[in-house]
């Protein structure tokens, strides 16, 4: 079936009345939908529901607004445990697909795509009425391409596989950005940032080094203008003694010339809902700019809202981009206080809407910023501050951007999908997206987020039986922590194993040369790490969309990591660390799991065999057994020639 339908024929809207037979129900408004999601679950009593919920749902429904279809504010019903639970607005259509030749998850995409919500958008301008709307009657009279009911299976499935990747780098970027803030508000809020050695000596305690400040007794005085305790010697500035500020215009609407082939980004207030800008939806050209009072802002300039529903909100640009006046510029005199400036800013921000009533929108202008009180710890705590939440951000941000090339593969592939145009067989992610994925045009580096395979372990013995006195919990999570901040990877077991394995061959740290590592398939491994390893006491396991296990340090353990990692005690370990790292992203190995993989299997064979001679090394290589599918000994996964290049590595740089 390869014709076009109109959609009338294939879905219908649900207009029942929902059955209030319970005390408490979720109402679902339009705002509480957008970009397929449903954003609360939060239950209301049903007697101020009555006069406005009317629609009952199902898993598989899609929920679609009648109000500005460029809002985006559409759901897909899927997963609700309790659907039955949820009433919903006169405004949200109910569809519910009423064939057995059609889709639901390829109606989703096509009701969702650019094309289809543009084409809406303009029959809701043109109705008369108080604002843009439309009703099923229009909805349905939509052309929809119906090809085979597997190819449109097959349609979905690619576009939703681009979705999921996105959605995991959104959650991914959610949990970054909450331990950044955990960060900040452990060291700024709470005042339990790691006392220096300074201070530890001034008060004749050296052991205090390194322990939280605060909790550890550090000295705080009462300040005047916060009318609160702050640790001794830090300082309370306005934003505009460490900052420049600005803010921008907007150019004639009604001269086109202003924004005719524009390049010039355009940002507005609404735009500042994200912790950085990467892109901005308009655009004006230098006549525009020169012609308005909009100004050309650097990248890293912190973009603060100051009206609207996003009021308040703060935002880093990674562009040079000019924005509207609605917008507060601030640009701080130094590059390490871009972050504690943005967090700081952020949480003033929860004490505006404190003081007003529940919105900020009527505390903010220019002026009002530029006059906002800022504590100001010493230069060398901002500079490790800035030190630590670099890596995170960073994260963040290469997340952000490979979204925006996700997003536009996606834009692209789909209407040719929908349309025909594209002969979509069953291995179309290889031959479209995967094409271009191969070729470079997403940005195969920031893709690269693990290089091994999962690796299946054999029955493992308890850890209190091996080594009843160790515990190896801080040292993994720090292994985790560093890697990711030095690489932006994560890593699986395999990788695990094989730095522990690398730096008890290259240090003298009593507790690693007490880790037994034996042969096992594709490297050393140590039974005592592994059972470490599965505790997950402070590490938790991340399922990428490969199928790949990568392992993470858990937002609740961050702060105790840290701690660890700063007490003195541990710094030959974290200096081991560093070092194994430095190595790793020298250019033979280039931080590659294979590469890694190579250096651990050569390091083991220099030592066991007490030679750097290639053909005994070889040789042994040659009766290693391997566990990774096809390979079944070491030499056979890889070459003699790459083998010498390490071994001469290993003997010149280590």
């Amino acid at each position: 079936m390869n014709n076009y339908i109109q959609l009338g024929e294939l879905i219908k809207t649900i207009s029942k009345t929902h059955k209030f037979d319970k005390k408490e129900l979720v109402f679902l408004n339009t705002s509480d939908v957008l970009e397929g999601k449903i954003l609360t679950d939060h239950y209301t009593a049903v007697s101020a529901l009555k006069g406005q919920a009317k629609k009952s749902i199902k898993n598989g429904d899609i929920l679609y607004s009648e109000i500005r279809p460029k809002n985006k504010r559409y759901a897909y019903v899927k997963n609700l445990q309790n659907p039955e639970d949820y009433v919903v607005s006169t405004k949200l259509m109910v569809l519910r697909n009423n064939s057995k030749d059609l889709d639901t998850d390829y109606l989703y995409h096509f009701l969702t795509y650019e094309e289809t919500l543009n084409h809406l958008q303009r029959r809701a301008e043109n109705r008369i009425g108080s604002f843009p709307q439309i009703t099923f009657e229009v909805l349905k009279t939509l052309q929809i391409w119906l090809p085979s009911l597997p190819k449109q299976k097959r349609i979905a499935k690619v576009l939703s596989d681009i979705d999921a990747k996105i959605e995991v780098n959104n959650k991914i970027n959610q949990e970054l950005e909450a331990m950044a803030k955990t960060l900040y508000d452990y060291w700024f809020v709470q005042f339990d940032f790691p006392t220096s050695a300074r201070y530890a000596a001034s008060v004749g305690k050296p052991e205090l080094k390194g322990k939280p400040y605060k909790s550890s007794g550090g000295k705080m005085v009462f300040n005047e203008e916060l009318k609160r305790e702050i640790p001794e010697g830090w300082e309370v500035k306005k934003l505009n003694e460490i900052a420049k500020t600005g803010s921008g215009g907007t150019p004639l609407k009604s001269k086109k010339e202003y924004y005719k082939n524009g390049t010039i980004p355009w940002i507005n207030s609404g735009e500042v809902n994200a912790p950085f800008i990467v892109s901005a939806s308009k655009f004006i050209n230098e006549v525009g700019l020169k012609e308005s009072s909009a100004k050309l802002f650097g990248r890293g300039t912190i973009l603060m809202a100051m009206y609207g529903a996003t009021a308040g909100k703060v935002s880093l640009i990674d562009l040079e981009a000019c924005t509207n006046q609605a917008i507060c510029a601030i640009i701080p005199d130094r590059e390490f206080l871009n972050y504690y400036i943005k967090f700081s800013l952020e949480d003033l921000y929860k004490y505006l809407v404190n003081l007003s009533s529940g919105s900020a929108r009527d505390n903010l202008s220019q002026d009002k910023i530029k006059q906002l009180n800022l504590v100001l710890p010493n230069k060398t705590l901002l500079q490790k501050f800035h030190q630590n939440i670099s890596p995170m951000m960073n994260k963040i941000l290469v997340n952000m951007k490979e979204n925006q090339k996700l997003t536009e593969l996606r834009d692209w592939l789909l209407p040719m999908l929908m349309n025909g145009q594209v002969n979509v067989g069953r291995s179309v992610a290889e031959r479209d997206f995967g094409k271009k994925y191969a070729e470079g045009e997403l940005g195969t580096d920031d893709y690269r987020k693990v290089a091994e395979e999962e690796i299946k372990y054999g029955k493992e013995e308890k850890l209190k039986d091996l080594f009843p006195t160790l515990n190896y919990d801080f040292e993994l999570a720090a292994v985790v922590l560093l890697t990711e901040q030095r690489f932006k990877l994560n890593y699986g077991k395999k990788y695990l194993h094989k730095i522990f394995s690398n730096m008890q061959f290259l240090a003298s740290l009593p507790k690693i040369n007490e880790l037994q590592f034996s042969e096992k398939g594709w490297g050393m491994f140590s039974k005592g790490l592994a059972q470490s390893v599965k505790n997950e006491v402070h590490i938790k396991k991340s399922k990428l969309d490969n199928g790949r296990t990568i392992y993470k340090v858990k937002s609740g353990s961050y702060k105790e990591v840290i701690n660890w990692m700063n007490d003195p005690q541990n710094n030959p370990f974290i200096d081991e660390v560093a070092s194994m790292l430095t190595i790793y992203e020298k250019p033979l190995i280039d931080c590659g799991m294979d590469r890694i993989e190579l250096l651990n299997t050569v390091l083991q064979c220099t030592k066991a065999l007490d030679t750097y001679d290639f053909p005994k090394i070889y040789d042994k290589m040659k009766t290693w057994k391997m566990e990774e599918p096809g390979f079944e000994f070491k030499a056979d996964k890889f070459e003699p020639e790459e083998t010498r290049y390490m071994i001469r590595f290993i003997k010149d740089e280590i």
